[in-house]
């Protein structure tokens, strides 16, 4: 009895091996043959395109290429994807260095390395290795090429071994499968998915969606109210999974939030700037664009608190906000700065709005709401607004104050008494004087233009005017609370009479709450 079960493991052991090895080796054989189509096509792409793929042909090329494709085979072959594929094949030209352990994953994280010394070593660890995706990108994020080179040979083997156990492997047929497989919900190719749509599809289709999270797990409840501090939040949906012993919450708005906001990265991170560029984006652009969806979300809490779709809602704000500057990063890249061609430069909303759709990063949302989010984006730098439909003109507000609420919190933090260090930035004039139309618009109540500031003391008071433009009380609130106006203003060294009377204006403009329209 006790051989023959003996001999019944070893052959189930045996026959396992067998089949997890076929997996492993179909996994391969998959993935490889779609990593060496993806570099094909990007040798045929740059071929067709030479260097200058942002040229008008170029673009040209790439969105009849993503039509004709996407029509005869389906999703993966949108501008974006298209776009990295030339990118992979001009980080790895010579085809016969790609290694088949590697996944398109792995190669998309190792296209971003643009020294290509450092991008070999990381290929070739990674296969050695054996390191899954999110095993390369932490590697990656913490500078493991680096720290190896640091280490003297008797400890680098500590530090190779470091990573299995601070990213360890996670079987993906175990507890959670990554990423997760949406086919079964039967959603026909090229339409915009509504968040509704996707709950009700995983729903009607429970059983399978179970099986694709992996084992151990139940369904709990759908919409599924929780209260944190006193706000009511709803849930998507709740699982329990026994063998974590841990809930599992879906939220779809924050799962689209957060799609969004990945695409945004993906794309700032697929353009090269030089040291210099890269400090001056990341301290006044991308941390502006992080405050700026913080910022978003508190301001349309405070409008929609009252609406039964407010955590929609916000989330439509938050993907505003991520976006709103997008185009600052193209700008740098071409112009090498903020200020030079004003005419061009200032109009950042409209590039950025081109840019949304070259790159189809709002793939995902209705189209209502595909409008309302281009909309906000060209009108958030705008002096003045174009009339919308009051649900459209929320959003726009609400972009607009929360740009200009982290203009005055950068204004104070990164400026301050230092404007000769940002000249170089700015490109304005360091004579201590407020210039007359800046100074007329403020005295008669009204938004100062951008293409007056001629001093880095208009720059000041041009920013300080723009509490004329506030439509959200919170804002309001905020700007009190944080002091931002005296503060910027006492920033000023010795202000003369005129620049006394411009900053009493504003102050007196703030004082009064009337001046804020009460549609919120």
């Amino acid at each position: 009895m006790e051989n023959n079960l003996i001999v019944q493991n070893s052959t189930y052991n045996a026959i396992r091996n067998t089949v997890l090895t076929a997996k492993n080796k179909v996994y391969t054989a998959v993935n490889f043959a779609m990593v060496e189509a993806y570099w094909e096509i990007g040798r045929e792409i740059y071929k067709a395109q030479g260097e200058n793929g942002r040229a008008e042909y170029g673009k040209g090329l790439l969105d009849f290429l993503a039509k004709a494709l996407t029509k005869e085979f389906g999703k993966g072959f949108t501008v974006t994807n298209l776009s990295y594929m030339r990118q992979f094949y001009l980080a790895f030209p010579i085809r016969h260095t790609l290694c088949d352990e590697l996944s398109w994953s792995h190669y998309r994280l190792l296209m971003r390395i643009d020294d290509a010394e450092k991008r070999e070593f990381y290929m070739k660890e990674c296969a050695e290795s054996n390191w899954s995706v999110r095993q390369l990108e932490r590697q990656i994020t913490t500078f493991y090429y680096e720290r190896l080179l640091a280490t003297q040979k008797g400890g680098q083997e500590s530090v190779r071994n470091e990573i299995f156990t601070t990213e360890p492997k996670i079987d993906p047929d175990y507890i959670l499968k990554d990423p997760y497989i949406l086919e079964f919900l039967d959603l026909k190719e090229n339409i915009n998915y509504h968040e509704k749509d996707i709950e009700q599809g995983l729903i009607d289709n429970l059983q399978e969606f179970l099986l694709e999270l992996g084992k151990g797990f139940s369904f709990v409840a759908r919409q599924k109210r929780i209260t944190i501090e006193g706000d009511h939040y709803y849930l998507d949906l709740v699982f329990y999974n026994y063998i974590l012993k841990c809930f599992v919450l879906i939220d779809l708005k924050r799962i689209m939030f957060s799609i969004i906001e990945k695409r945004f990265i993906n794309y700032i991170g697929s353009l090269s700037f030089n040291q210099e560029q890269e400090a001056i984006l990341n301290t006044l652009k991308f941390d502006h664009t992080n405050r700026v969806v913080r910022l978003s979300e508190i301001l349309a809490k405070s409008v929609f608190k009252n609406d039964g779709n407010c955590e929609e809602n916000v989330t439509l704000a938050k993907i505003i906000a991520v976006l709103h500057d997008i185009a600052r990063w193209d700008q740098m890249k071409i112009y090498n700065g903020f200020t030079k061609f004003t005419d061009i430069i200032s109009d950042h909303g409209e590039m950025g709005a081109e840019v949304i759709l070259q790159n189809d990063m709002l793939n995902g949302l209705d189209n209502a709401q595909k409008q309302i989010v281009l909309i906000a984006i060209r009108e958030h730098n705008k002096k003045y607004t174009g009339e919308y439909d009051k649900f459209t003109q929320i959003f726009v507000d609400i972009i607009r104050d929360a740009d200009k609420l982290d203009n005055l919190y950068i204004e104070i933090e990164n400026y301050g008494n230092k404007e000769n260090s940002l000249k170089n930035v700015l490109s304005f004039s360091d004579e201590h004087k407020l210039s007359p139309r800046i100074y007329g618009d403020i005295i008669n109540g009204s938004l100062a233009d951008v293409k007056d500031r001629e001093t880095l003391i208009d720059f000041k008071f041009f920013k300080m005017a723009w509490c004329y433009g506030i439509k959200i009380p919170k804002s309001i609130e905020i700007i009190r609370e944080n002091k931002y106006i005296s503060d910027i203003y006492n920033d000023i060294v010795c202000p003369d009479e005129k620049m006394t009377r411009a900053y009493e204006k504003i102050c007196a403009y703030l004082e009064n709450p009337y001046n804020i329209k009460q549609i919120y």
